[in-house]
C-alpha cells in the first residue's frame, strides 16, 4: 500500500466516521425528544430514556452507514478537488 493509497483511504475513512457520528448523534436527539412525551404516559423515568437510547444507536449507526458512506465520499473527494489534491497525485504519477 503506497503512501498516497494510505492518505486517500484515511482521509475517507474520517470523513465517513464523522458523518456516522454525527447522524447518530442526530437522529438519537430527536428520537430521545420523541421519547420525552412517554415521561409522563407511562411513568418512565429519564434514566430508562437514555438507556433505550443507548440500546438502540446500533440499530441507527446500521441505517445511517449507508447514508453516511454517501456523503462522506463526497465531502473527501470535493474537499480534494478543492485543494488540487488530484492534480498533484496524477502529476506525481498516481493513477487509476
Amino acid at each position: 500500500m503506497t503512501l498516497i493509497t494510505k492518505y486517500l483511504v484515511s482521509d475517507l475513512l474520517r470523513k465517513i466516521f464523522i458523518i456516522t457520528f454525527g447522524f447518530t448523534v442526530l437522529f438519537s436527539f430527536f428520537s430521545f425528544i420523541a421519547e420525552l412525551e412517554n415521561l409522563n404516559t407511562y411513568e418512565i423515568n429519564l434514566e430508562k430514556i437514555f438507556y433505550s437510547q443507548i440500546l438502540n444507536a446500533p440499530s441507527i449507526i446500521y441505517d445511517v452507514v449507508p447514508i453516511a458512506t454517501l456523503v462522506g465520499s463526497l465531502w473527501c473527494f470535493a474537499s480534494l478537488a478543492a485543494n488540487s489534491e488530484f492534480v498533484v497525485f496524477f502529476g506525481s504519477g498516481f493513477s487509476t
